[in-house]
């Protein structure tokens, strides 16, 4: 039933995005998807950030906020990024952006950067432990129940990455988990990601699992993981 779940939301998806982008745009995200879908595995860690009440950079945690020139925007509705969409922010790097909004009505927030309305970053995150496992499956093969807040799906635009996008929007995403009450945000990252693994230092979190992500044929999802003692 999940896979025919899963066909049927793809089709949905692509027919959005052929209303919306055109028969040039969605032949070529379901070809970029296919073929990157067929089988993939990955080694991950996750980590997980103790939050006390020192975080780092203590940042005010609004809907909207500008830092150093930048838009930090919380996105809480499709309807809310369609303003966006429709007040000439640019999402070209975004590519997945159409396939990726159905979250958004499962209580699941997106992050937004932007500099000149042009998109510089972005982040899925979830504050509740059932949007949390629809976000970051790998929860269910963990110990974390309650009072996490999680992070995935994380991109910074090419253009500008080393600029300290990543280590500010965590932070500020630190800074919004403390204000919820939370006590840890947890996140993967890919083991063979050499620039974000070294970026943790900076974040001063651990990884508290190791493990594995099995993909087949964009419709089955597998994880393994092991605690890190």
């Amino acid at each position: 039933m999940k896979a025919f779940r899963r066909i049927a939301e793809l089709w949905k998806q692509g027919q959005t995005i052929l209303r919306e982008q055109g028969v040039f745009y969605a032949v070529k995200t379901g070809l970029s998807f296919v073929c990157t879908s067929f089988i993939r595995i990955q080694k991950i860690l996750i980590y997980e950030k103790n939050i006390g009440k020192n975080v780092g950079q203590a940042y005010k945690v609004t809907k909207a906020v500008k830092l150093n020139n930048l838009e930090i925007h919380i996105v809480k509705s499709i309807k809310e990024l369609l303003y966006f969409k429709n007040n000439g922010y640019d999402f070209t790097y975004y590519t997945k952006l159409e396939i990726d909004k159905v979250w958004l009505d499962k209580d699941i927030k997106l992050v937004l950067v932007f500099k000149d309305k042009e998109l510089l970053h972005k982040s899925w995150i979830a504050a509740d432990i059932q949007p949390a496992m629809i976000l970051a499956p790998y929860l269910k093969k963990t110990e974390y129940q309650e009072n996490i807040l999680v992070i995935e799906q994380t991109s910074t635009n090419q253009d500008f990455r080393r600029q300290g996008i990543y280590h500010m929007v965590y932070t500020y995403i630190f800074n919004l988990a403390q204000s919820l009450n939370k006590q840890k945000v947890v996140y993967s990252a890919e083991a063979s990601n050499k620039a974000v693994i070294n970026a943790q230092n900076k974040l001063n979190a651990k990884i508290a699992y190791s493990g594995y992500h099995v993909r087949l044929f964009w419709l089955f999802d597998f994880y393994t993981v092991k605690r890190v003692r």
